[in-house]
């Protein structure tokens, strides 16, 4: 399991009023350790069962569901009592007092401990249990995320940029290395530019708050041309809980789907107020902002994962179904990397594609690379209408 989902359990606070619940039980803390360090629970359900722990329960959590089923009294915040003796100072607690509350659907109850930590244990398992709904696993970050290579274009020259994230940002050499990199190798560079602004452990959404994009659009021009390829951090939580360690945290995920909601946050990385939208939201922004500057963006699906469920490879990712509806949706120039990648993976097996991923099951290799850049090229000329061929080698 990769080390960023390695996430120890910390005790709730000791309760200091009487309505709140006493400390886990040493097994039970044991077995909450131990599922989280084999990655049997990820991080959300980890942070859920931690709230649940200190009788902090969002309302659509499967611990509330238990709970309102057996009808147990609820009590909102503003009406519940507090210890004369001391008052608690739990992070949430001075966070609902000083700042916009990060889980406004948190509900209070009192219960004993003993039923509330059996709820919990029953919580765990049912979160643990197969889900039409549940999140995918992101893409496990680099310990060193380098730093895009900007190398000077000619401006009498279209440029190619690739905007994505460690799959296609500059790798660390030949054990991890991004398919954009070994991508240059294909074109005739003194007929166009092809520039690689990707950053490892950016979302759709991080990659425009971070101001990355707005780096790309600065030198963006008509004639040019932006593959957009993200996916793999956009199933990362939208936002973290203060008990998750600093060095854990992974505030950059986008809202699923394709729609026009939103959700307020007040991000627990950057300390701003933030507007997190729906992944297919920032696809059709930096497809819109590529096309008001008279340039012609490019959606690709997502990298291969090493992952062979069932025996096969595995050969979409809800993410990569979003992107391909994005595209259509907006008449955009989409390539299906997945399954092209997929259907060679296949022909390969599976010991010979493990070969390729040395790192994880996400990141692969220097030849990773190669192969996912040459099936770039090749799904490229099959877009004719983009002209893109006359540039190749």
């Amino acid at each position: 399991m990769p080390e960023c989902f390695e996430r120890q359990f910390h005790p709730a606070p000791a309760a200091t009023t009487a309505t709140r619940a006493t400390t886990p039980r040493p097994w039970l803390g044991a077995t909450i350790r131990s599922l989280a360090h084999f990655g049997e629970i990820s991080a959300l359900t980890l942070a859920s069962l931690e709230r649940a722990l200190t009788l902090e329960v969002p309302a659509t959590s499967p611990l509330a569901k238990v709970r309102l089923q057996k009808k147990r009294r609820i009590l909102p915040a503003t009406t519940r009592p507090s210890s004369p003796a001391k008052p608690s100072t739990s992070p949430s607690r001075a966070n609902q007092k000083t700042h916009r509350d990060p889980h406004p659907m948190i509900m209070h109850h009192r219960t004993p401990a003993v039923p509330a930590l059996l709820s919990a244990l029953l919580g765990l398992f049912l979160s643990l249990a197969p889900s039409a709904h549940a999140q995918p696993t992101p893409a496990p970050d680099l310990a060193k995320n380098p730093a895009p290579t900007r190398t000077p274009l000619n401006p009498a020259l279209p440029t190619l940029f690739v905007a994505g994230d460690s799959t296609a940002a500059r790798g660390r050499g030949e054990r991890q290395q991004g398919w954009a990199e070994p991508f240059a190798n294909y074109f005739d560079l003194s007929k166009i530019n092809v520039a690689n602004p990707s950053r490892g452990g950016r979302s759709s959404r991080t990659f425009i708050t971070e101001g990355l994009w707005d780096q790309l659009l600065a030198d963006l021009k008509p004639g040019d041309f932006v593959l957009i390829q993200f996916g793999h951090n956009d199933g990362s939580p939208v936002n973290e809980d203060a008990s998750v360690p600093p060095a854990a945290r992974r505030a950059r995920g986008s809202l699923p789907g394709l729609g026009d909601e939103t959700r307020e946050v007040d991000n627990i990385i950057t300390k701003k107020h933030e507007v997190i939208h729906t992944f297919g939201w920032y696809l059709r922004k930096m497809i819109a902002d590529t096309q008001a500057r008279g340039a012609t963006p490019i959606v690709l699906s997502l990298t291969v994962r090493n992952d062979w469920p069932a025996g096969n490879i595995e050969r979409t990712s809800r993410h990569s179904q979003w992107s391909a509806q994005t595209a259509t949706a907006t008449g955009t120039a989409f390539f299906d990397l997945s399954a092209a990648v997929a259907d060679q993976f296949e022909k390969l097996g599976a010991e010979k594609t493990a070969a390729l991923y040395p790192q994880d099951h996400t990141h692969f290799n220097a030849a990773g690379a190669d192969l996912h850049a040459a099936t770039v090229v090749a799904g490229l000329k099959k877009l004719p209408a983009l002209s893109l061929a006359r540039f190749l080698k």
